[in-house]
């Protein structure tokens, strides 16, 4: 464990820092790392992909909500499209509940006979 109880990071070509450190440079605040003052180039480059990620962030928050209030009327319209065909259907249904259920007794003899074939055929 590092400094603050923050675990020690191994950063490959590089020296070892801690995450508290390595979070420090990206935002910008001048730390100073086993010693030694981080070189310009790689400070410039950690603040500049902290604001980058920063941003994508901003961005992505932002375009789920433009998606979401885009989205929302579409959702509701095919919520009220579902439960008119689920009325219909109900509708349909009683209408036809004779000849329903006929078929249905028609279907469930067809699937006993066709398994009764399948049964003396594999014997």
């Amino acid at each position: 464990m590092g400094v603050d109880g923050w675990k020690n990071v191994e950063v490959p070509g590089c020296w070892n820092f801690t995450i508290l450190r390595a979070v420090q440079l990206i935002r910008g605040k001048k730390t100073i790392v086993m010693g030694k003052k981080p070189e310009g180039k790689a400070e410039k480059a950690f603040k500049n992909i902290g604001k980058k990620i920063d941003e994508l962030l901003s961005d992505l928050k932002e375009a789920g909500n433009h998606a979401e209030d885009e989205y929302a009327d579409r959702i509701d319209e095919l919520k009220r499209s579902g439960e008119k065909l689920k009325e219909e259907f109900y509708n349909f249904k009683e209408k036809h509940k004779d000849r329903i259920d006929e078929v249905e007794t028609n279907l469930k003899k067809a699937a006993g006979d066709l398994k009764k074939a399948f049964d003396s055929a594999f014997k």
